[in-house]
C-alpha cells in the first residue's frame, strides 16, 4: 500500500512545531509501507521537504534517515 503525506496540518502545526508522536509516526509508516511526499513543499525533492520540517525543529538522527526515505512526488 502507498502511502502519501503531507506536511503542513498533518506532521506541522500551524506554528512549524512537530506534531505529537511525529517520530513514532514516520517511523512506523517508512518501516511498513511505501511513503510518497504529497506536499507543495516537496518539488520533486526529498531535501526541501527535510527543510521545512527542520528549520524549526530538531529531529533524531533515526527518524532523519527515515524521512529520506520517503519517496518524492
Amino acid at each position: 500500500m502507498n502511502i502519501y503525506l503531507d506536511i503542513d496540518g498533518v506532521l506541522l502545526r500551524k506554528d512549524g512545531t512537530l506534531t505529537n508522536n511525529f517520530e513514532y509516526f514516520i517511523n512506523f509508516f517508512v518501516s511498513n509501507y511505501n511513503v510518497f511526499w504529497l506536499t507543495t513543499h516537496c518539488r520533486g525533492e526529498v531535501n526541501k521537504s527535510l527543510e521545512h520540517i527542520t528549520k524549526k525543529n530538531v529531529v533524531s538522527k533515526k527518524t532523519l534517515e527515515m524521512l529520506t526515505k520517503i519517496k518524492p512526488t
